[in-house]
């Protein structure tokens, strides 16, 4: 007999599939991977219509800067770029945040009760890059479209129009 050898005689070993903390967590992590496109669709409508609001309201508000900039020969383009900008701008920064809290907060707070849960003491942080790059850039682009669509027809207005004092 070796010595030490009848200390582990408690323990039992199993393969990964035989480890039955190893199965929950995967039925978790499948349950919650599936979970993850349909919430990417109700951050996207939120944030669609966060920026219509904030697009929408900015227009209103800057109705007399855009006469004055339309009578003093500034192109359509020029006066479409400042909304552009803003909204790129945000919906950049909107993206990295939402990756950020995602990866780093919501998913170390869930595989924490995992690990403590289910006494599990290792685990591999993954990344699904193309998950993560297709939904940030169709959110960007989705975004970035919207100001085109509410700033168009504000923009081909009459530059007296626009001047008016409107109550």
């Amino acid at each position: 007999i070796v010595k030490g050898v009848e200390d582990l005689t408690p323990f039992i070993l199993t393969t990964k599939n035989q480890n039955d903390g190893l199965a929950i967590v995967e039925i978790y992590y499948n349950a919650l991977a599936n979970v993850r496109w349909p919430f990417s669709l109700i951050f996207y409508v939120i944030s669609l219509i966060v920026t219509c609001f904030v697009i929408t309201r900015s227009i209103t508000n800057q109705k007399k800067i855009i006469g004055t900039k339309k009578a003093l020969g500034f192109t359509d383009f020029q006066i479409f770029k400042n909304f552009l900008i803003f909204t790129l701008f945000s919906s950049v920064l909107g993206s990295m945040l939402g990756i950020f809290v995602g990866k780093f907060v919501i998913e170390e707070i869930a595989t924490e009760g995992f690990m403590n849960n289910l006494s599990i003491f290792s685990r591999i942080k993954t990344f699904n890059i193309l998950e993560i790059l297709i939904i940030t850039l169709s959110e960007i682009i989705l975004v970035t479209l919207l100001p085109y669509f509410l700033v168009r027809k504000t923009i081909k207005t009459d530059p007296v129009y626009l001047l008016k004092q409107t109550p």
